[in-house]
C-alpha cells in the first residue's frame, strides 16, 4: 500500500519481506575484491588520472549510490584534509548516508582504494590518515587527480589574456594557426 522502500543501500534488503534495508557492516562485501585485480581500475599516480577516477567513481556509485554526495563533498574540499568527524556532521546534516554507519562505509571504500593505487598513488594514498578512513584517501588522491588544473587554467589565461605578439604581416596566419 503506497510508500516506497525505507532509506538504506537500494538492493540491500532483507530476504524475509524484500523491503527492510539491510545496514553495511564491516563483514558485508560492498565491493568486489576482484577490481583490485583488474589492472584497468589501477592507477599509478602519474597518468591517466582523470579517466581513473572517473571509472572507480562510476563503480564505487553503481555499488552504493547514496555514497554520491559524500565523495562530492570529499572532492570539493581539494587539498583540506577531512576528518572522520567531518564527515559524520555533514551526513548528520545533509541526510546523506541514511540508515548507515559512514565510518563503516568509509572503511570499505578505504578497502577498495587500497587494492586499486600503485607506484606514485600509493604513496599518495598511504599518507592520507589515519587508516580506513575511505573518504579522506579518496579526497587525497582526487586532489593529485586535479592539483595541476587551476595552474594549467591559468597560464592558458595568461596566453588568452596576452597573446604572443607578430611581427610581421606575413606572420599572422602563423601565429593564428599556433595560438588554436
Amino acid at each position: 500500500p503506497g510508500g516506497g522502500f525505507p532509506p538504506g543501500i537500494p538492493g540491500r534488503t532483507s530476504r524475509s519481506d524484500g523491503r527492510t534495508p539491510i545496514p553495511i557492516k564491516w563483514s558485508s562485501k560492498l565491493f568486489d575484491s576482484k577490481v583490485g585485480l583488474d589492472t584497468s581500475y589501477h592507477w599509478d599516480g602519474v597518468k591517466g588520472g582523470a579517466a581513473w577516477r572517473d571509472k572507480l567513481r562510476g563503480y564505487i556509485i553503481a555499488c552504493c549510490p547514496p555514497i554520491k554526495p559524500v565523495l562530492d563533498w570529499a572532492e570539493s574540499r581539494d587539498c583540506e584534509p577531512t576528518t572522520m568527524d567531518q564527515v559524520l556532521t555533514s551526513c548528520a546534516t545533509h541526510g546523506w548516508l541514511p540508515g548507515e554507519c559512514p565510518e563503516t562505509i568509509g572503511g570499505h571504500l578505504w578497502g577498495l582504494l587500497k587494492m586499486v593505487v600503485t607506484s606514485e598513488a600509493k604513496k599518495v594514498f598511504t599518507a592520507a590518515k589515519p587508516q580506513l578512513h575511505g573518504f579522506e584517501g579518496w579526497r587525497a588522491l582526487c586532489w593529485e587527480v586535479t592539483r595541476g588544473r587551476q595552474s594549467r587554467m591559468t597560464s592558458l589565461g595568461d596566453q588568452l589574456r596576452n597573446p604572443p605578439s607578430v611581427k610581421a604581416y606575413g606572420d599572422v596566419s602563423a601565429a593564428i594557426a599556433s595560438f588554436d
